[in-house]
């Protein structure tokens, strides 16, 4: 319920303006074992994207103009309203949702606003990793394998010991590979943050 809250007081604009919103607590229906919130309409986010791996550029191509100008506007407005709002979390509350995945995002298609549910987990990053995040988030938006894997590293609370890192470098290598083109754009050209 705290979370919620927090994330309602942290968003009041962009929730007063119909374009994010979070669940209401239902006051009378509240107790430490239930939760009752209020009715989110719409649809996960997963059901206007297609799967995205291998190939995807090539694909899009070979589509063409069959994914029509309107679905492709409305993927883009949900990933960048995501993304904003992620970045907010990141970068302005240092308060973050700790589950944020398709399943619960939910779009409506009348409205054209987001619904963030399932706040039950936060994190927040220490003032300790404060600095490291910001290079990670460099990173990221760079393309830069190399300084992702620093930063994550120097933000490891756990025993250095049981990172395998060979494997994490190439897996963080193959994820930027797959998403961010050599020249340090998205695969649609465009900037990745």
């Amino acid at each position: 319920a705290y979370s919620l809250s927090k994330f309602a007081q942290n968003f009041r604009q962009e929730m007063t303006k119909g374009e994010l919103n979070f669940p209401i607590i239902v006051p009378n229906l509240f107790s430490p074992s239930i939760l009752v919130e209020s009715w989110a309409n719409g649809g996960s986010v997963k059901d206007f994207f297609v799967e995205v791996g291998d190939g995807f550029k090539e694909m899009t191509q070979a589509l063409g103009g069959q994914i029509s100008e309107k679905i492709q506007k409305q993927r883009l407005q949900i990933a960048e309203s995501i993304f904003g709002m992620c970045m907010k979390m990141f970068l302005r509350d240092n308060y973050m949702h700790g589950d944020l995945h398709a399943g619960n995002v939910f779009y409506n298609e009348k409205s054209h606003s987001i619904t963030i549910l399932d706040a039950g987990h936060t994190s927040s990053v220490s003032e300790e990793h404060a600095g490291h995040f910001g290079t990670f988030l460099h990173g990221v938006c760079f393309g830069d394998a190399e300084e992702i894997t620093t930063s994550l590293l120097k933000m490891n609370d756990g025993d250095p010991e049981k990172v395998k890192l060979v494997d994490l470098k190439n897996d963080i290598k193959a994820a930027v590979k797959r998403w961010i083109r050599e020249d340090g754009l998205g695969h649609d050209g465009r900037p990745v943050c």
